[in-house]
């Protein structure tokens, strides 16, 4: 396994190798934002659900899909059509609904008009984070640790920042009460989770 290196407080690290499962069992909050993270999302529906399980509390920023300006910045970003881009980004927010659903008050999500620059993972004693690649391939992510300090506070603030602006025209803020309908409203698993995507940002 590739040896993880160690500066003035940071570490770091293949993204791909990283042993999620104990920070997950030794926190009880995690603050996410990127882009969708569809790979570590998937990677960690066991470490994600047992964490909740277990009272933890979640919460989500992904880009507003429901913006083209965005949709679009990220798809050039990516060298990848809209349309794809607006998928996964949807995928995304359908399933951290789904835990909210799941997990009532435990859960919330936010969508923003902006393009995340960080994927950011923030635990309540350390954070992880990588820069947004500008390649359109697959290729291993350098991806930064750090304990709790001066640059800890500072992400904190702003990912505080962003989730407290949710009466602006900027965030749009999901809570369970309006995740509820994926699994008890009438209708269709379609047509359920459907109404419980955001409308468009003003």
């Amino acid at each position: 396994m590739e040896a993880h290196q160690e500066v003035i407080g940071f570490t770091s690290f293949s993204f791909e190798r990283f042993n999620w499962v104990p920070v997950f069992q030794r926190n009880k909050s995690l603050k996410i934002m990127f882009m969708y993270a569809r790979k570590w999302r998937e990677d960690n529906k066991k470490n994600i659900t047992t964490f909740l399980q277990n009272g933890g509390v979640l919460t989500v920023v992904l880009p507003n899909y429901k913006n083209p300006k965005i949709i679009q910045a990220i798809g050039l970003h990516h060298e990848s059509s809209e349309a794809i881009i607006k998928k996964k980004v949807e995928a995304a927010a359908l399933a951290y609904l789904d835990y909210a659903a799941r997990f009532p008050g435990q859960v919330e999500l936010f969508f923003i008009d902006r393009m995340p620059s960080v994927a950011l993972y923030l635990f309540a004693d350390e954070a992880i984070f990588t820069l947004q690649p500008n390649i359109p391939y697959k290729s291993s992510v350098g991806t930064i640790r750090m304990r709790q300090g001066v640059l800890y506070k500072c992400m904190e603030a702003e990912f505080d920042r962003i989730t407290t602006e949710f009466n602006t025209r900027h965030v749009r803020k999901l809570t369970a009460s309006t995740a509820n309908p994926l699994s008890d409203q009438a209708g269709s698993a379609g047509e359920r989770r459907a109404s419980a995507l955001p409308p468009p940002l003003k």
